[in-house]
C-alpha cells in the first residue's frame, strides 16, 4: 500500500499591504450647495456610526467646501467607541489629495469595520482655513449608506478655539443621522459573507478525500 499523497489548496484574501487607492464608494454624502455651513475654531469634529455590516475601509477624507483646494492639510482618523486609534491619515492642503464628491481623500492600509460596532470618524479644523462644515442645521440631501447608521456628530471641548491637533471627538452632538459635522468622510467597500472561499476550501477537502481512496 502506498503512502497517500496530501494535496494542499491554499487560498490566501489580502485586503492590501500597501496604502494604494482601491476600489469603493463614499459611505456618505449631501447636496453641498444647499447646505449651511458655520465657521468653526481650532478642533476635531466628525460623527459618530453603526457598521451594519463588514466594511473595508481604503481611503479617508476631509470635506473642501468650496472646491478650490484645502487651505491646510487635515488629519483625520477613525476610533473604536472607547477611544482606540483604528486608522488615520492626512489629508494635504491644496488639490494633491483625490477629489471625489466635494470630499478630498487620502489612501490609507486597508483596515475591515465590525458588523454591529460602534466607530467615531473625526478630522482636525484649523481656525486659520474657518474650518467650514455643515452645523447645526441638517444637511440639504444628506444620503447614508445602508451599511452604517448614523447617529450623530462628534467634536472635542476644544473645538472653539482648541488646539490644532487631531483628537479623540468625547462630546456627542444631537442625535439623528442629519446632524453631524461634515468635515471627514471614508471610501469602502462591503466586505462579502465567504461564500467562495468555503467552496474552494470544501473542493480541497473532496479532492483530499478522492486522491486517498486511490492510493489505498
Amino acid at each position: 500500500m502506498r503512502k497517500p499523497t496530501i494535496l494542499f489548496t491554499v487560498v490566501a484574501i489580502v485586503l492590501g499591504s500597501n496604502p494604494a487607492k482601491s476600489s469603493g464608494t463614499p459611505f456618505l454624502s449631501f447636496d453641498l450647495g444647499a447646505s449651511t455651513y458655520t465657521e468653526l475654531g481650532a478642533g476635531t469634529i466628525g460623527w459618530e456610526f453603526i457598521a451594519n455590516a463588514p466594511i473595508s475601509v481604503s481611503q479617508i477624507g476631509y470635506l473642501d467646501a468650496l472646491n478650490p483646494g484645502l487651505i491646510s492639510s487635515h488629519e483625520v482618523a477613525i476610533w473604536s467607541a472607547s477611544g482606540d486609534l483604528v486608522a488615520t491619515t492626512t489629508v494635504q492642503s491644496g488639490t494633491s489629495s483625490d477629489l471625489v464628491d466635494s470630499f478630498r481623500y487620502e489612501a490609507i492600509y486597508p483596515i475591515v469595520l465590525q458588523q454591529g460596532e460602534t466607530y467615531i470618524i473625526g478630522g482636525s479644523t484649523r481656525a486659520a482655513d474657518g474650518g467650514i462644515s455643515p452645523l447645526r442645521r441638517p444637511a440639504r440631501g444628506l444620503a447614508v449608506s445602508s451599511a452604517i447608521t448614523v447617529i450623530g456628530g462628534r467634536t472635542n471641548r476644544g473645538v472653539f478655539g482648541g488646539g490644532d491637533a487631531l483628537s479623540f471627538p468625547r462630546e456627542f452632538f444631537r442625535p439623528g443621522s442629519n446632524q453631524v459635522y461634515l468635515g471627514p468622510n471614508f471610501i469602502g467597500v462591503v466586505v462579502p459573507e465567504p461564500h467562495s472561499a468555503s467552496i474552494v476550501f470544501g473542493f480541497a477537502a473532496c479532492s483530499l478525500r478522492v486522491r486517498r481512496e486511490r492510493t489505498c
